[in-house]
């Protein structure tokens, strides 16, 4: 029996810790790549990839449509995370239940990612060839640096799925 409660604490645990970890990697990349609107990071971009105002115009759509899905995907992603705290407050938290909104967690999370690949993408395919070129260093600076924030936050060995 006490291994049962410590193989499901262990899994629980695990569950929790990686969608923390993705929810902190999509709200750092929310916030710093994906946001044209905001002031300085559109005429940025455009800047750096020498967009048309044609380009500037379509990409700027396009992240209104993405930020509207993933708003609400965000709504639904904080309802379970409240729902989870409501579930840890109970004097005997029903493990199955807790154990069931984490998937439903995950699976949000893994649905905002999607939704931000696919943004990315349709980013990419407004470019011409030699600016699609600028925008992948410029995406790969990007992951570059959350790379690096996660390997100090968790130490150098989280980037290869190693222990310290």
């Amino acid at each position: 029996m006490k291994t049962k409660t410590l193989k499901l604490i262990l899994l629980v645990s695990v569950v929790f810790n990686v969608t923390v970890i993705a929810a902190a990697g999509f709200f750092y990349f929310r916030d710093s790549w994906c946001a044209v609107q905001r002031p300085g990071r559109g005429a940025d971009l455009a800047r750096k990839l020498d967009l048309t105002k044609e380009q500037e115009a379509s990409m700027k759509e396009a992240d209104a449509r993405f930020r509207n899905e993933a708003r609400e995907m965000r709504a639904g992603l904080l309802k379970r995370r409240e729902a989870l705290l409501g579930l840890m407050r109970e004097e005997a938290p029903d493990r199955a239940s807790i154990e069931s909104t984490l998937k439903e967690m995950g699976a949000l999370q893994g649905q905002i990612e999607a939704a931000a690949v696919e943004h990315m993408l349709e980013e990419k395919s407004l470019l011409t060839p030699e600016q699609r070129e600028k925008y992948l260093k410029l995406l790969e600076k990007r992951f570059e640096r959350g790379k690096e924030r996660m390997e100090r936050r968790f130490g150098k060995d989280v980037s290869d799925g190693r222990k310290q």
